[in-house]
Parts: C-alpha cells; sequence; structure tokens
C-alpha cells in the first residue's frame, strides 16, 4: 500500500510540475471571475460599473439565479470543462505512460515488489486526478458565485465534477492505449484528439440524421393524411354528385319525350 501511495504522489508531483496545472487553475479563476463580474437588474446587464439597460433581459424576464445557472452551463460546462480545460489536461498527461514505459524507466518501478495492474492503474488514477481538482475547485467556486450573486445555493451543481472527470476518463484511456503504442507523447495527444473529433463528427452527423428522418416521417404523415382526406371529401362528393348527374339526365329524357309526343 505504501507502495502505491508513494508512485501515486510521485505522478502527482510530475503533473503539478507543468505549467499548464497552473495555467488551467489561473483560467478556471478567470471563468468564476468574469461570472462574478456579471449581474442582472431590473434595468438589465451590469459588467463591473457599466449597466446596460434592456426592457427584454433584466431580473424580471430573467431571476438572477437562472441567469447564473445558464452562464455556468452555457460557459462554465459545454465550453470550459467539456472543451479547453479537457485539452489542457490532455497535453499535460499525455506523456505520463510514454515518458513511464522509455528506456528504464519502467524496470526501476518493476524491480521492486509492485505488479504492472497497480502501476498503470496508479500512475492512470494519477491523470485523473489533475481534471478533479481542476473540475472541483471550479465547481465549488461558481456554486459560491451563484449562492452569493444569485441567492440560490445549488448543491447540485457539484454533480459536473463525477460528469467530467468520467468524460475525460475516456478520453485519457484512448491516450493511455496510444501512448502505450506509440511511446511519444505527440503521437498519442494528436491522436487523441483527431478520435475526439471524430467521435464528435459522427454524433452530430447522427443528430442530423436523425432529426431529418424525424421531419421526413411527420411531413409524409402529415401528406397522407391530407391526401386522405382529400380523397374522402372526393369520394364523398362524387356518388351524391353522379346521383345527381342521372337524376337530371333522366329527367331532361322524360321532358324530351313528352315535348316529341
Amino acid at each position: 500500500m505504501s507502495q502505491t501511495i508513494a508512485i501515486f504522489i510521485d505522478a502527482y508531483r510530475s503533473i503539478n510540475s507543468q505549467k499548464l496545472f497552473w495555467v488551467g487553475l489561473v483560467i478556471s479563476g478567470l471563468v468564476v471571475a468574469v461570472f462574478a463580474c456579471v449581474a442582472v437588474n431590473p434595468q438589465g446587464i451590469k459588467l463591473l460599473f457599466w449597466q446596460i439597460d434592456s426592457p427584454w433581459f433584466n431580473s424580471t424576464t430573467t431571476p438572477p439565479a437562472l441567469f447564473y445557472k445558464q452562464i455556468f452551463v452555457g460557459v462554465g460546462i459545454d465550453m470550459w470543462l467539456s472543451f479547453l480545460a479537457a485539452v489542457l489536461a490532455l497535453i499535460s498527461t499525455a506523456g505520463i505512460f510514454p515518458r513511464l514505459i522509455e528506456g528504464g524507466a519502467i524496470d526501476l518501478f518493476v524491480s521492486k515488489p509492485i505488479g504492472r495492474l497497480r502501476l498503470f492503474t496508479t500512475e492512470y488514477v494519477a491523470g485523473l486526478l489533475f481534471v478533479t481538482l481542476q473540475v472541483g475547485i471550479f465547481s465549488v467556486a461558481s456554486l459560491l458565485v451563484i449562492g452569493l450573486r444569485g441567492g440560490v445555493w445549488e448543491p447540485g451543481l457539484l454533480i459536473a465534477v463525477p460528469l467530467v472527470v468520467c468524460f475525460f476518463s475516456y478520453l485519457f484511456s484512448v491516450c493511455v492505449l496510444l501512448g502505450v503504442l506509440t511511446r511519444s507523447t505527440v503521437a498519442a495527444l494528436l491522436l487523441t484528439l483527431l478520435f475526439w473529433c471524430f467521435v464528435v463528427m459522427t454524433a452530430k452527423a447522427e443528430l442530423t440524421v436523425m432529426t431529418f428522418q424525424a421531419m421526413e416521417r411527420h411531413g409524409v404523415s402529415f401528406h397522407m393524411e391530407t391526401h386522405r382526406g382529400a380523397r374522402r371529401a372526393g369520394t364523398g362528393g362524387g356518388p351524391s354528385g353522379a346521383s345527381g348527374n342521372s337524376a337530371a339526365a333522366s329527367e331532361a329524357s322524360a321532358h324530351g319525350g313528352l315535348g316529341t309526343a
């Protein structure tokens, strides 16, 4: 157990020594600071000392709690945690396993009484620690901003921590596999980013196809109902019209016969 803790601490120190770890924390702090600087009031939006009046967007139409939640979801999660922070985390952790298996590095660990599985698992968990700290600090700071500025305390915002860590674990597992196969940090990072882009484009394409299929089904059913209604109207008017014409023809023939007589 002590060996696992020592390896975990060593991996954490290796990640912590990189500048990107602190760059990510600074950017997270700046994003939260932007949250705190923006406010919504009955007149409109206020950014620090600048007031932007708006009759359509103010605290009456959008309560402050809802306003900060929308910013947290739209900017904090969609743009920062799910994209920019994930890229920074991949850059910081992509070299863990290539450095581990490079000449002589892994022999030092394997020579000790520790299994390869536990060694790799410890290094993998240490890589996930990077994202856990980033997301945890950002989520707690956002919770404080929403509570103090919006007046509503939402502990449910902390669910972003396990969700984002789970999302990053998928990317990191692909990066680890590619790093072990190629033994190159740059190759593992670039191939992982390409895989990520491929997955995103596939999901977008699938969503687009499903949307068009749903629209097509709806349009076809609507067209069929319209066509059926027209046919019913035409069919309903057809026999009555035909019977009316037959009656008129019979009456004309009778009058013609009487006139001839």
